[in-house]
C-alpha cells in the first residue's frame, strides 16, 4: 500500500512526529490560557449578556491601550470590525466601557474604561494575569520578544495558508 494511503478514514493515522507538532503547540498554549479559562467571567464582566473569554480579552486590550479606536481594537484582536463593534457594544451595555467620538476624526469611535465598573474589571483582569506576568518576567525580555516574534510568524503562516477556512471565506466574499 502506498505511503499516505489511509483506508481507515482517520485523517491522523500514521502521523509523524513532525505532523504532531501543532497538537504539541496547542497543548502547551492551552496550559497558558487556562488562567483565563478558569476565570469567573461573570465576576469580571457583570451585566454583559452571554459573557465569554473574548470579552475579557477585548477588555484587557482596552485597559492597556485606552483610549483606543474600535478599528484599532479590531486589529489587536485579529477579528473583523463588525465583531469588534459588537463586543464594544456589549461591554458598553454592561457599563464596563464608554464610547466617545474621536475629537480629531468624527468618523472614529474611541473606547475607554468606564469610571466605576471598568476600574473594578481591570483590577480583576490584572489579578488573573498575575501568573502569566510572572512567567513572562521569568523568561526575560529577550526570550519574551522572541516568543512574540515566533507567534506572529506562526499567525502569519496560518492566516496566509490557502487551506485556512478563514482565507477561503474571504475569497468567497470578494
Amino acid at each position: 500500500m502506498p505511503e499516505g494511503n489511509n483506508l481507515s478514514g482517520n485523517p491522523f493515522e500514521g502521523e509523524t512526529e513532525r505532523d504532531a507538532r501543532p497538537f504539541e503547540l496547542l497543548s502547551r498554549m492551552s496550559g497558558v490560557l487556562k488562567t483565563l479559562r478558569d476565570t469567573n467571567i461573570k465576576e469580571i464582566v457583570g451585566d454583559v449578556p452571554e459573557p465569554s473569554p473574548r470579552h475579557i480579552i477585548a477588555l484587557s486590550h482596552i485597559v492597556i491601550f485606552q483610549p483606543i479606536s474600535v478599528s484599532d481594537l479590531a486589529v489587536h484582536l485579529h477579528v473583523s470590525l463588525a465583531t469588534t463593534s459588537n463586543l464594544v457594544s456589549q461591554l458598553s451595555n454592561g457599563g464596563l466601557v464608554d464610547r466617545t467620538e474621536d475629537p480629531n476624526d468624527h468618523r472614529r469611535t474611541l473606547v475607554t474604561l468606564s469610571k466605576d465598573k471598568g476600574t473594578v474589571a481591570a483590577q480583576l483582569i490584572h489579578q488573573r494575569m498575575e501568573p502569566i506576568i510572572g512567567g513572562i518576567n521569568k523568561m526575560g525580555n529577550d526570550r519574551f520578544r522572541m516568543l512574540c516574534e515566533l507567534l506572529d510568524e506562526l499567525l502569519e503562516g496560518i492566516e496566509s495558508n490557502p487551506r485556512n477556512p478563514t482565507v477561503l471565506d474571504r475569497e468567497v466574499e470578494t
